[in-house]
């Protein structure tokens, strides 16, 4: 049987047979049956394959055998039995595996400095239709709120008066669906790059839907996503009170408002996913498309080929601008080598930053509660995972940039501006040595932006295991 996305039904490869999964339950032989508690719907019993590189798990539920590790591109996988828990709602694929691929070249093409290499059939053929495993949350908010809010009111002399009001109001809000993915491998800042719309196509539960696609385990406590949700919820209300009518004059502070959890379950939801390694074959890229929408995700470096000549066709009509506009004195040249300094300075400055964020998953809750040491038990592994997080993005970039040259290629140009020779010719050459330098520093932070672009290969202690072994 296959779970045929287009009719959205079950069907037999062999006299095509139909039938609608929401109405008929197609046992799984071995499956056992049990009394569900609050957010559990009983456990089925399915093949799972587990990854010996990195201790990645997926799940399947009729013959299909797993060719490679999703996480690690791993060949080495071991095959073994397990009972999974099952989630109580299922959002079914509603795009095809050839409708992933398209909207996989379409992300490409609108990104303009992609490698072609990223393009191949051995690539394309590496995406895989898997159902992650998420926490889904109802949270509400029905009580007062109290805020100050400042409004501007005359100016006296040299001070600028301003009336400060006491606000209060009523919230009625309701959140249902907001959605964090469980599984420590799948990083967070995939998973929210491309969100499901909970309320189309969500159904109960039951494994007919899994069938010819595989399933990730969950493997971080359901729990660990509370506070991070509250946030959301809470940060949300006050920027839609903040921009009301009413209060759009006044600057707002202090604003307080409670919000609760209502209810909370589990849930399969649809992701295309594809990894492939870098040349060095050290780190992994990957790509995710939202097997519901069709919102894609991709690590794509830059082909410093593609930029080179994309720079060299910019520079032509900005040459020919400053031309008609400006008279390129020897001087602006100097000044334009300065202010391209420094846009480089601010461009590596930006992508450090995220360089960093990635590369140690500091906002990755589901990473650092799996890698919590010291803990004897949920609530422990909870907080010092919080905590791991709140320290992790106190760090400083361990990613070292290229600051120092980047400023030292500014020296020919300042030189010149500082001392003012009579002669042409010495502006020119240091501006052009200037450009230089950092058209090839540019190029090394291109390299390092597409080591980092790719993620560190998963390690074994993501899932219990020793990471130097």
């Amino acid at each position: 049987m296959d779970f045929e996305i287009k009719g959205q039904v079950v069907k037999c490869p062999y006299c095509d047979s139909e039938f609608d999964p929401k109405k008929e339950i197609n046992k799984v032989k071995g499956a056992t049956e049990r009394t569900a508690t609050e957010y559990d719907t009983g456990t089925t019993k399915g093949k799972c394959f587990t990854c010996s590189q990195c201790g990645a798990q997926l799940v399947t539920f009729d013959d299909t055998a797993v060719t490679f590790c999703n996480y690690c591109d791993s060949q080495a996988l071991i095959e073994s039995e397990i009972n999974m828990l099952n989630p109580k709602v299922v959002i079914p694929f509603k795009k095809t595996k050839d409708e992933a691929i398209n909207l996989y070249k379409e992300k490409l093409n609108k990104s303009m400095f992609a490698p072609n290499e990223f393009k191949k059939d051995i690539i394309l053929k590496k995406f895989r239709g898997i159902y992650m495993p998420y926490e889904i949350y109802d949270i509400e908010t029905h009580e007062n709120f109290e805020a100050k809010g400042e409004r501007y009111s005359h100016r006296s002399g040299d001070y600028v008066i301003y009336d400060v009001y006491s606000i209060t109001g009523k919230v009625d809000a309701d959140y249902d669906g907001l959605s964090f993915d469980l599984s420590s491998s799948y990083s967070d800042d995939v998973s929210q790059a491309i969100p499901f719309n909970y309320k189309d196509g969500k159904e109960e539960f039951n494994h007919n839907y899994l069938i010819g696609n595989y399933a990730d385990t969950s493997d971080v406590d359901n729990d660990i996503y509370n506070d991070d949700a509250l946030k959301t919820v809470t940060d949300d209300i006050v920027s839609e009170i903040s921009r009301t009518k009413e209060l759009r004059p006044y600057s707002i502070t202090g604003m307080k408002v409670s919000s609760h959890i209502n209810d909370k379950r589990t849930g399969f939801f649809p992701v295309y996913f594809a990894s492939f390694k870098n040349k060095k074959g050290d780190r992994i890229h990957y790509a995710v498309i939202n097997g519901q929408t069709g919102k894609s995700a991709v690590d794509i470096p830059v082909d410093f080929k593609k930029y080179l000549v994309a720079v060299l066709l910019l520079a032509i009509p900005i040459f020919a601008v400053m031309q008609y506009f400006l008279t390129l004195t020897p001087n602006y040249v100097c000044i334009a080598a300065i202010i391209a300094l420094v846009i480089a300075v601010i461009l590596q400055s930006i992508d450090l930053k995220h360089i960093n964020e990635k590369e140690n998953r500091i906002n990755d809750e589901g990473y650092n509660y799996k890698n919590t040491a010291n803990a004897d038990n949920k609530e422990e592994m909870i907080i010092e995972g919080n905590k791991k997080a709140k320290k992790a993005k106190k760090v400083k970039n361990k990613t070292k940039g290229y600051g120092l040259p980047l400023f030292l290629s500014g020296i020919p140009s300042l030189i010149i501006l500082m001392f003012h020779p009579f002669q042409d010719e010495f502006y020119y050459i240091a501006a052009s040595i200037s450009l230089a330098l950092i058209l090839i520093i540019f190029r090394l932070i291109i390299n390092k932006h597409n080591t980092f672009i790719a993620r560190p290969l998963p390690q074994l202690n993501k899932r219990g295991g020793d990471k130097d072994e």
